[in-house]
């Protein structure tokens, strides 16, 4: 589930479109940021001078005018999901150094750093440059210059060799979706410079802010920033691909975008779509689809969710709801199911029900029953490489016996075969039994913090299924 991680950092014009100004967010619409709340802080010392970051009187643009050490001129705003757009340039001949920008920023010790040097210089390459600095240790001077990074500080997740141009204007598009993955489009007027795309999850949120290292008269003009429809999920079945994503403030509709080919093009698929699930059913068993969704606010189209594929094949379709083995929930229940003691995991995954009338599953794996009648619900990794399945039986009484797939100590949950009545010449059998035991008519109590497989045999000793069933304190 990792991927590439990627940092900006460059010093630079921004300029943007906005509307309105919030110190702790942005809304679903583009804003303009004031940018007197913004601080200078020192990335690493040197014996070069303070930086000297100096704001118009309208507070939307700012220059650092000295050659000095590598700082950021920092947000006061938390950033993820996230189209930032700006405009940068270097309003003097004198020196080469570093321009560009940080986000993801925690502190300054991590932070993904895109910066842009104009010439090679020893270590430091020409060209664009996407770091992840991740490390409790001081970052020093020399840990940002070198292009490839410093062992366990700073690495290296792309360069190129395009150096830029002195009293030239560059604009740069920031796609950061929280998704583990981000986007960054560097043009000079109508020309692709460069076209960044980086999988990483170590950040998926963190200020933002103007990168500047030993290069003097570098402006920067504001910037535009808006929110993006984000954690999109997929999931494939047999001849159909079914997507969730999380609701966009003041959204008023999603149109879902497919393509073929990884970072498209994509062509709109459906459009006034007002709830935040789809299913598409024009689609090939075998063909890997890569879909985004973008969101309707206030009139106007926002930029794109994060990217998310799903290949539909029958293989994939899961077991029948006939199937014997079932947990057991009364209508208005729910229930945590999980795929790993840490339950922040479950978050990584895509979780989807065969029939929602019946009962739903949330991004956390919580179940909720809301009619009688049988469901599938199915787990799956984003990478494809991990599917599991698990039947439910809604019902609307379950006398006193109540199932939980994931117990805390002491609890009890109930399994049961068929039709809840059909348990009789059942054996239940826990494989270790100082985790859970198991009573004859298969209600579970939970012992002790563990993981343990319960099995229900037949009357001939066939085993008619098994169940996992985790135990936390």
């Amino acid at each position: 589930m990792k991927k590439i991680s990627k940092l900006l950092s460059f010093a630079i014009v921004l300029m943007a479109v906005i509307t309105s100004y919030s110190s702790i967010g942005f809304a679903a619409v583009t804003k303009q940021l004031d940018l007197s709340n913004w601080k200078s802080v020192i990335l690493a010392n040197s014996n070069d001078p303070q930086p000297n970051w100096k704001l118009d009187s309208s507070k939307t643009t700012v220059t650092q005018t000295v050659n000095a050490k590598a700082s950021a001129f920092l947000s006061d705003i938390e950033c993820n999901n996230a189209k930032i757009k700006g405009n940068f340039s270097v309003n003097t001949n004198s020196d080469d150094d570093f321009i560009g920008f940080v986000f993801g920023y925690k502190d300054v010790g991590h932070y993904y750093l895109f910066d842009w040097k104009k010439i090679s210089q020893d270590a430091a390459k020409q060209g664009m440059s996407v770091k992840l600095i991740n490390t409790d240790d001081s970052v020093s001077a020399g840990d940002l210059w070198i292009t490839t990074g410093s062992e366990n500080k700073v690495t290296s997740l792309y360069n190129n060799n395009i150096g830029y141009k002195a009293n030239t204007v560059y604009n740069f598009n920031l796609n950061f979706t929280g998704e583990g993955s981000f986007n960054i489009v560097v043009k000079e007027g109508d020309k692709i410079l460069a076209n960044i795309t980086i999988n990483d999850s170590t950040y998926t949120s963190g200020k933002f802010g103007f990168y500047n290292f030993s290069q003097s008269m570098v402006n920067y003009s504001g910037f535009t920033m808006e929110e993006l429809p984000s954690a999109l999920k997929t999931i494939g079945g047999d001849s159909k691909v079914n997507l969730t994503w999380d609701a966009l403030t003041d959204a008023t509709s999603y149109i879902v975008k497919r393509s073929t080919t990884p970072g498209g093009p994509y062509t709109p698929i459906a459009t006034d779509v007002k709830d935040t699930t789809y299913t598409d059913t024009d689609v090939t068993n075998g063909t890997t689809y890569y879909y985004i969704v973008t969101a309707i606010v206030a009139g106007r189209e926002s930029g794109n969710s994060n990217e998310a594929l799903a290949t539909p094949e029958a293989s994939q379709t899961p077991p029948a709801t006939e199937a014997k083995l079932k947990v057991v929930l009364e209508v208005s229940e729910t229930l945590q199911l999980s795929v790993d003691d840490d339950l922040n995991i479950n978050t990584q995954m895509m979780w989807s029900s065969s029939e929602p009338t019946v009962a739903t599953v949330n991004e956390k794996g919580i179940v909720t029953a809301l009619v009688p009648g049988n469901t599938v619900i199915t787990v799956k990794s984003t990478d494809g490489s991990y599917t599991d399945y698990i039947n439910v039986l809604v019902v609307e009484n379950a006398d006193d016996y109540r199932l939980a797939i994931d117990l805390k100590i002491g609890e009890t949950a109930r399994l049961t075969v068929d039709d809840f009545t059909n348990t009789a010449n059942v054996t239940w059998a826990p494989m270790d039994s100082s985790i859970a035991n198991v009573t004859s008519k298969g209600k579970v109590t939970a012992l002790s913090k563990g993981l343990v497989l319960v099995s229900a045999k037949d009357a001939d000793g066939n085993i008619i299924g098994r169940i996992y069933v985790r135990v936390r304190e």
